[in-house]
């Protein structure tokens, strides 16, 4: 039997906290920089313009790369979980990937949690989305997702990040 069957409402709640996570990085790098202009404008404005000028908003956001990149990944995994959370309250077991043959070893035989299970990949979630729910993604969500979903898979993948004026874009429009 499988047990600890997530809810949808689960789900949900784990996609709003990685959402939430990934607004903290944005307002604390924000709030950082905000801070930083003001101490260099108030203490060094008129002893030293170039400390100034090196403290340009745009060389910031170079270096901030790393933790943009991570909210773009939380982003993106808060999203796929808001997608499962409504997916599940249709049925969990609709998350449930391929056939019994592929299922984790003696599943058949003893209890097994939910979470031992392969579930779908990302890739799917809007098409099962579109399959079981009464209304339909827009395409230009279907776009967006799947744009996200390429770009965390680059950073998932490699050390490089992405160019830090994509990765702002990306997370301000989801």
């Amino acid at each position: 039997m499988i047990i600890d069957v997530p809810t949808g409402d689960d789900f949900k709640s784990a996609g709003i906290d990685f959402l939430n996570l990934a607004w903290n990085t944005l307002i604390s790098l924000s709030t950082k920089l905000k801070d930083a202009e003001y101490f260099y404008n108030v203490y060094y404005s008129d002893e030293n313009e170039e400390v100034i000028d090196q403290l340009s908003s745009e060389q910031y956001w170079k270096q901030a790369q790393r933790p943009l990149s991570t909210a773009l990944s939380l982003i993106q995994q808060g999203t796929e979980f808001l997608l499962k959370g409504h997916i599940a309250t249709v049925s969990p077991y609709l998350l449930i990937l391929g056939d019994p043959s592929n299922y984790p070893s003696k599943s058949h035989e003893r209890n097994i949690r939910f979470s031992e299970f392969k579930t779908i990949d990302a890739q799917d979630l809007v098409k099962v989305y579109n399959t079981v729910s009464t209304g339909r993604l827009p395409d230009n969500f279907r776009q967006r997702f799947e744009d996200l979903r390429s770009k965390r898979n680059i950073i998932g993948s490699s050390v490089c990040v992405m160019q830090w004026t994509g990765v702002i874009g990306d997370i301000t429009l989801m």
